[in-house]
């Protein structure tokens, strides 16, 4: 067995750049009070807390809005990335190498991808032109 003295590090970090709409939490998540504890208890719906278990008898829950399957909206990809919440193109450049430079080409059909987002987004009423845009970062453990 070997033993290795001195620092060791769990870091790990990924850098990424997302071409698409930056999307605020409130709007693609509903919180929805509901049931916490599953006793069989008469007239729980006047109490606080439950009277055989002591959990509050309700507590709310996010949920994705409905439109949201598998991580997907309209075919978009959602990521949730250090609170950040972008729905994007399903290609995203991706480099787990911290040295690495890359090169990222904007396509050619930049306004065709704008607008078939758009056309799904809009009437979801998830659309902003304002944040709609080539969004680069960092996640990660450090």
């Amino acid at each position: 067995m070997k033993f290795r003295i001195g620092f060791v590090s769990n870091s790990s970090t990924s850098s990424f750049v997302i071409i698409g709409l930056m999307v605020d939490h409130d709007k693609l998540y509903i919180t929805k009070k509901q049931r916490r504890c599953g006793c069989a208890v008469e007239n729980i719906e006047s109490m606080t807390y439950c009277s055989k278990c002591g959990k509050p008898v309700m507590e709310e829950a996010e949920s994705p809005i409905p439109e949201i399957t598998n991580h997907k909206i309209g075919g978009y990809h959602v990521h949730c990335i250090n609170d950040c919440h972008i729905i994007s193109i399903p290609e995203t450049y991706k480099t787990d190498d911290d040295y690495a430079m890359n090169k990222v080409e904007i396509p050619e059909n930049w306004d065709e991808i704008k607008e078939n987002m758009k056309s799904v987004l809009e009437p979801l009423g998830l659309w902003d032109d304002d944040k709609f845009g080539v969004w680069s970062g960092l996640e990660g453990n450090y």
